[in-house]
């Protein structure tokens, strides 16, 4: 065994590993989604309008 290949796949000492049912998010989930129809709505806009200036 070379070294340092049983250090492979184990966290540091001192180094925790977030449990993710205990980690909350800091958005909330309908901020979320507000957050994306605003972007997904603004894109499609923006092709919209671009397709009108085209014809």
């Amino acid at each position: 065994m070379e070294f340092g290949e049983q250090f492979l796949g184990l966290p540091a000492e001192g180094c925790q590993l977030p449990d993710i049912n205990e980690e909350k998010s800091p958005v909330g989930p309908w901020l979320l989604a507000l957050f994306v129809f605003v972007v997904c709505g603004s894109a499609i806009f923006q092709i919209i309008q671009s397709i009108r200036q085209g014809m």
